[in-house]
């Protein structure tokens, strides 16, 4: 078992001649924030979905809390991606027609939780996620947030990535600054 949340080794992902990732290298401590920053399709998004075991990198490893992914099936690769990791791409992947609720309990639901259970477990943490003022939904403690405010003009994409650090760094019950 290792103490980092994440290691990727020599990671290697192309679509047909496009290469997407050549050699990636990353190491992800728990509690450490990464912002993975470059311009479109340079393999941000790819990199993010190797991360989470959504894509099979072509080469290198990838282990995620400890478990290296290519030993794994979908399932368990599903089910480590619900448990222990998030990828929140910049569209947020949301069911349109569930609730905010119901859409963050979803992953309890697939894990056979009673529906009452799961939403008041996704209550109390989109509540820690919000604070006081109800603003916010802590998607911002994903372990992958690809292009948060994709888009969007510079101040807006520099504020959310302050807003991100400050989330990510924040204790369960801190009050927001």
């Amino acid at each position: 078992m290792t103490d980092l949340a994440l290691e990727l080794l020599r990671v290697e992902y192309a679509y047909r001649r496009d290469v997407a990732l050549r050699g990636v290298s990353l190491k992800v401590k728990p509690g450490e924030v990464v912002a993975i920053t470059g311009p479109s399709g340079c393999g941000k998004s790819t990199l993010l979905h190797c991360a989470a075991g959504i894509l099979r990198p072509q080469a290198g490893t990838v282990q995620l809390v400890g478990q290296d992914l290519a030993d794994l099936s979908e399932a368990v690769r599903t089910r480590l991606r619900r448990t222990q990791a998030g990828v929140v791409l910049q569209f947020g992947q949301l069911v349109p027609d569930l609730t905010l609720i119901d859409n963050v309990a979803l992953p309890l639901l697939l894990e056979g939780h009673d529906r009452a259970g799961a939403r008041r477990a996704a209550k109390e943490w989109l509540d820690r996620g919000r604070g006081r003022r109800g603003r916010h939904c802590g998607a911002e403690r994903a372990l992958g947030w690809a292009e948060p405010a994709g888009g969007r003009g510079a101040g807006t994409r520099h504020r959310t990535g302050d807003r991100v650090r400050r989330r990510a760094h924040r204790q369960p019950g801190q009050r927001r600054r």
